[in-house]
């Protein structure tokens, strides 16, 4: 009797399992081996996009097996997602191309430009470059606490701040100049029940009254106050200027 002898060969039994093989090994003497690979979620998951093992890179996402950019206004093309509105190698669309020199504004190609625009007498603000861009030509910088420049048709002009507006503690502006306050009385509209404060230099003091009706008035360089009902004069303050703002407002009294 003749004995065969010769190389033992496992046994392999494939089958397919959603959109992956799943492969398991037979070893001699009929037991299983352990599986080659697994089921993978090739629909959804980005890390096996289509097949199993195809992992997309960052930023795009697995739909029904396809690549998909997560960002709405990005496009993929080639496998990347780009902006078409400014990408130089997809503008406007996959695959348009922007010559050397040239660059894509809002999806659409722009030639190589060579800027024309200049300054000239223009002093603050922009003028355009020539290349659908602007050339800058500088800011208003001189302001102060009373005036500020704003640009007007490029030039910088001079605009002095309201008339008594508040230019630092305890000072107002006059003549677009900041002045220090000595005094000052917030008014009370006639005939109205109200409170009174005047603080004074150097050590101001706001000090409250009851009172009824205008309690404040300039007489010449001097700052009136009247406490009582018949409007008699009760505090002086001499200011080197007393002004009021508006029929029955604030009064201020200058150093």
């Amino acid at each position: 009797m003749r004995f065969l002898v010769g190389p033992v060969v496992a046994a392999v039994a494939v089958s397919v399992v959603g959109a992956c093989t799943t492969t398991t090994v037979i070893q001699p003497g009929g037991d299983a081996g352990v599986a080659a690979s697994s089921a993978c979620d090739a629909a959804s998951d980005p890390l096996d996009c289509g097949a199993c093992g195809n992992a997309l890179p960052d930023g795009q996402l697995c739909v029904e097996g396809k690549p998909t950019c997560n960002d709405a206004k990005a496009t993929l093309c080639d496998g990347r997602c780009v902006d078409t509105s400014s990408d130089v190698s997809n503008c406007g669309a996959c695959g348009v191309t922007v010559p050397t020199g040239g660059s894509c504004v809002a999806g659409t190609v722009q030639p190589d430009c060579k800027p024309t625009g200049t300054c000239g007498a223009v002093v603050c603000g922009s003028v355009p470059d020539g290349c659908g861009g602007t050339v800058q030509c500088g800011i208003c910088s001189h302001t102060d606490a009373c005036t500020a420049d704003t640009c007007v048709s490029g030039q910088c002009v001079n605009t002095p701040r309201p008339e008594l507006s508040s230019c630092g503690t305890d000072s107002a502006c006059s003549g677009s100049v900041c002045r220090a306050l000595h005094a000052k009385c917030t008014a009370i509209p006639p005939n109205t029940l109200g409170s009174y404060t005047l603080w004074v230099d150097p050590d101001p003091q706001h000090v409250s009254f009851l009172t009824v009706g205008n309690v404040c008035q300039c007489n010449g360089n001097s700052l009136e106050t009247l406490f009582n009902s018949n409007h008699v004069p009760t505090v002086t303050e001499g200011c080197s200027m007393c002004m009021t703002q508006g029929a029955h407002g604030d009064v201020y009294c200058f150093r």
